[in-house]
């Protein structure tokens, strides 16, 4: 956690978070204590590659219900995907082997390519209260996904800096601490508990 780090410098604390999704085994960081579910698996976007939807993006807005309280600092995400016409289930996901998308799916042990992703939110990281509502804003363009919060006082508007007039396209806001300079098998040893 960030905010009791000595080492961190300010601007970690600060950081106006990344939309490049970065990937993780949330089954593993979740046995280890690194991370905690607050909610129930929730759907985010639906995308018919048979009718693409506009490559500057969309944005949508959540109301998730917290289970469990804690820290928001991240989203993890992961994908469904239906194959076949007809296909009611999905037939292929990243889902870790808790969530009700995968139970359809036999488990074969961890994934070892098809990770769930991780959305750092930006700093600091607000608290939720369980049973209340959290509202999110999910946004995607052609490259990426990523999430904010909506604060309580904020009303509807979409929070900076990846708010845009509707005709332009979606920008990927970056984090402004070197973190997301770090490779993905940096990220990913760090969250070796052998390591």
């Amino acid at each position: 956690h960030l905010q009791h780090a000595s080492w961190a410098p300010a601007a970690y604390l600060q950081d106006s978070g990344d939309g490049n999704p970065h990937d993780v085994v949330l089954d593993r960081l979740v046995a280890a204590g690194a991370a905690r579910i607050l909610s129930k698996e929730f759907r985010v976007f639906a995308i018919d590659f048979e009718s693409l939807p506009p490559s500057a993006g969309r944005r949508e807005v959540l109301e998730v219900q917290v289970t469990e309280a804690g820290r928001v600092d991240s989203i993890a995400f992961w994908w469904r995907c239906k194959m076949v016409r007809g296909d009611a289930a999905g037939t292929m996901t990243n889902a870790p082997s808790w969530a009700p998308s995968a139970k359809h799916i036999p488990q074969l042990g961890e994934i070892d390519h098809w990770r769930q992703s991780v959305c750092v939110l930006p700093q600091p990281a607000r608290h939720a209260a369980k049973g209340e509502v959290l509202r999110l804003v999910a946004f995607h363009n052609d490259e990426d996904i990523w999430f904010r919060c909506l604060e309580e006082d904020s009303g509807s508007s979409i929070p900076s800096p990846v708010a845009s007039k509707a005709s332009e396209p979606l920008q990927v806001p970056k984090a402004s601490s070197s973190l997301t300079l770090w490779s993905q098998h940096r990220l990913w040893t760090l969250a070796d508990e052998a390591r």
